[in-house]
């Protein structure tokens, strides 16, 4: 009864197993129409989350420049691009607190109180990052541009106050001469890049009453990263053999040069499969195998003077269907031949029984009667000078 019963219990495991099966290819098959349903929403969800990062506002000096002497102006404008329309309220903080409300906020006559961090907030929106300004009592300063990214071109000016008198200017990066005395009072750097950052420093010719001082200034000029590194993203994870495949290249822009355009390209073990365009997306109609490998994106600016960034290597793995249901197949093949080990063991064991009882042979029970003999001691009183004597008796009745 028990090999029945087992048998009847791998019988209805193997259906139960060939059932699952064809449940998981039917459920693969819903899978794969929801996911060609949604694909293209997904994509405008993406396009509407980039447009949606655009409204956090930037802090934007006029003239640009960081550091500037009492009683000049200076305007600094909340700049939103073109996300936002009419009818939103801006306010400013300076040092974490309120100090105006307005799109632009002009200073007329600056003064040292008015140096500090400098915020703009939309409502409802989302707040700046600081901006700091310095407002300097002397006789010269070193200006740099607020912000200063890989790439750009600018200017540092050595600036006198504003009612003397100046001459020539020399400027120094870290201790080292890079231009001798001159009457331009401007040096010139382009495309900058991160070995551009360091000390720099102006020396200027300043009348005083009537005689001519050397003042000086220096500022630690620090170059940003322009875009970040970009890191390949896998929109569709299913990653099986003939399913649709879709990477995106993403990183992120600063919000201080959001009018630069990006373009993209992709890679697979060094070679194109996609080249540059405005796309950060690489799509696949129907992945096979040969998809399978390492893959770098790249992210570029449009602009003449190009800034450029890799991903790092992102290992994809295409599967084919039978690595989806091979599982369920070996434990079917398993099941089987476990089965057919357990009937072979079963019969073995109950023949090698059958056989060793056949070869018992037959026991005989006998019965022995034995008659022991009775033996019965007389003692007789011994005579006057006599031995004793013992006579015995054996009664074999």
């Amino acid at each position: 009864m028990s090999y029945f019963l087992r048998w009847h219990q791998y019988v209805e495991t193997t259906n139960k197993l060939t059932q699952q099966e064809g449940e998981k290819k039917q459920d693969l098959a819903i899978f794969e129409e929801a996911w060609s349903m949604s694909q293209d929403l997904s994509h405008h969800l993406w396009f509407l989350e980039q447009e949606g990062a655009a409204i956090r506002p930037a802090v934007t000096f006029s003239p640009d420049y960081k550091k500037i002497f009492t009683t000049e102006q200076i305007t600094m404008t909340c700049d939103v691009g073109s996300t936002i329309g009419e009818g939103v309220d801006y306010i400013w903080y300076k040092d974490s607190e309120q100090v105006y409300s307005g799109k632009s906020y002009t200073i007329k006559s600056a003064e040292i109180s008015h140096s500090g961090s400098y915020q703009c907030q939309t409502r409802p929106g989302e707040i700046s990052d600081p901006a700091r300004l310095e407002v300097i009592h002397g006789y010269v300063i070193l200006q740099t541009p607020l912000y200063v990214y890989e790439g750009d071109d600018i200017y540092i000016r050595c600036h006198h106050y504003p009612g003397h008198t100046g001459r020539q200017t020399r400027f120094y990066k870290d201790d080292r001469v890079i231009r001798d005395w001159s009457d331009n009072a401007e040096y010139y750097i382009r495309d900058l890049t991160k070995t551009t950052a360091g000390e720099y420093t102006c020396t200027k010719e300043v009348r005083n009453t009537l005689i001519y001082f050397q003042y000086d200034d220096n500022i630690s000029l620090s170059v940003q990263d322009l875009l970040s590194q970009p890191k390949i993203t896998v929109i569709n994870n299913t990653k099986i053999e003939g399913n649709p495949m879709t990477l995106s290249c993403d990183t992120t822009l600063s919000p201080y040069r959001k009018h630069i355009e990006l373009q993209f390209a992709f890679y697979r073990e060094g070679q194109t499969v996609q080249g540059f365009s405005s796309s950060n997306i690489y799509e696949v109609q129907s992945a096979q195998l040969e998809d399978s490998g390492n893959y770098i994106c790249e992210a570029k600016t449009s602009t003449k003077k190009s800034i450029s960034k890799r991903s790092s290597e992102f290992y994809i793995e295409i599967k084919g269907h039978t690595d989806n249901i091979g599982y369920t197949r070996q434990n079917i093949i398993r099941l089987t031949l476990s089965a057919c080990v357990f009937i072979t063991g079963a019969l073995f064991v109950f023949h090698h029984l059958k056989w060793m009882k056949s070869m018992e042979p037959t026991r005989h029970t006998a019965t022995i009667h034995l008659q022991v003999p009775t033996v019965s001691f007389i003692r007789v009183p011994p005579a006057e000078d006599t031995q004793p004597i013992v006579d015995i008796s054996v009664d074999t009745a």
